[in-house]
């Protein structure tokens, strides 16, 4: 039984190899800490609010936690951790209590006009609003496209299909987006 607080406080482990336990806890609290940002960033920009990006990014984590041993012995276990950011998105869309709910729009002016300073929040709240409206490997296909700036090739490795079925999805999730800007006022 493996029981971890990733945190001030050490970790309690008690399995074969209390020492080599508590010896890969610390590789990984480690490796987080310095790449968590990226990671949180990612997650959000596939997730369809914070909330969810924080779930994801904290289920993903403890996937990676179990496998730690094996992702830490691989050349990039970055690139590792956001397959399993990718599929965990994938994973949570499929469940039926986790379906997006698309916002009722109106054409009627809110009775307090605010200012937006935050340009570029808005900016990714378009995007985001516009992802919802994908199904989840479109959305990380766009998301691996134009957040990461990936090549077919690189997204086909990632996703393991083919560099034509890369392109020819991300071709339909475009359209889809395109004709959906409307509803979203972007």
């Amino acid at each position: 039984m493996v029981w971890l607080e990733l945190g001030s406080t050490p970790a309690v482990v008690r399995a074969n190899g209390g020492a080599e336990a508590l010896a890969c806890h610390t590789d990984f609290a480690d490796f987080i800490e310095m790449n968590l940002k990226e990671f949180s960033r990612y997650a959000h920009a596939l997730a369809a609010n914070q909330d969810d990006a924080q779930d994801i990014l904290s289920e993903s984590l403890i996937k990676a936690f179990m496998a730690w041993p094996r992702i830490s012995a691989m050349d990039h276990p970055i690139g590792y951790i956001r397959k399993i950011i990718v599929n965990t998105v994938i994973s949570d869309g499929r469940k039926w209590y986790n379906q997006n709910i698309a916002p009722y729009l109106t054409d009627q002016v809110p009775d307090t006009p605010t200012i937006d300073h935050y340009w570029r929040v808005h900016q990714l709240d378009e995007l985001n609003h516009l992802l919802t409206v994908l199904p989840k490997r479109q959305a990380a296909m766009i998301v691996m496209r134009y957040y990461l700036n990936l090549s077919d090739t690189e997204i086909s490795d990632r996703l393991r299909c083919s560099a034509v079925t890369v392109r020819s999805t991300i071709s339909r999730a475009l359209t889809v987006v395109r004709n959906n800007r409307d509803r979203f006022n972007c």
